[in-house]
């Protein structure tokens, strides 16, 4: 698995930069991502803990997710936005869906949903997927030989 730099990967940044300014009860919504080139077939699971060495793949729930369930998550997403009409909420989320896909295309993609266990055991740390406060997401995007992980939420 090898990182990948697009110059679509850094117009999506910007736009990502450009969303967190917006607000949720006082919260501020973060992104990351990062797009690897994959050695196939590799689990989602994998994908994960090489991305993101201090996440927990072995406890957390994977669901793969059909384009439009994929879409409706992010929809709901950015509907928690505040000071902006349900209109102005849509459009950013349609932005949103348009950035990823001009760095993989996601109609010809298998989508995997990463809900991090939200458990917590005396003397172990949390999942790193687990730093949102509310509604948040990580979704692993495979196109044939390239992945994209997109993770989102809302921190104080």
């Amino acid at each position: 698995m090898r990182e990948i730099k697009k110059s679509e990967l850094e117009q999506l940044k910007q736009y990502l930069k450009d969303i967190e300014n917006e607000t949720v009860r006082n919260l501020d919504p973060f992104f990351d991502f990062k797009m690897f080139e994959l050695d196939p077939p590799i689990l989602p699971s994998a994908v994960i803990g090489q991305a993101f060495p201090k996440s927990k793949p072995e406890k957390a729930q994977i669901f793969e997710r059909s384009q439009n369930e994929f879409t409706n998550g992010i929809i709901n997403f950015f509907s928690q936005l505040e000071y902006t009409n349900q209109e102005k909420q849509l459009e950013i989320a349609i932005e949103f869906l348009e950035a990823i896909e001009s760095c993989i295309k996601i109609g010809q993609s298998k989508i995997w949903e990463y809900n991090p266990d939200e458990s917590f055991e005396p003397g172990e740390s949390y999942d790193e997927l687990y730093d949102f406060i509310a509604l948040g997401f990580t979704y692993i995007i495979v196109d044939e030989n390239q992945c994209l992980i997109i993770h989102g939420g809302y921190c104080d």
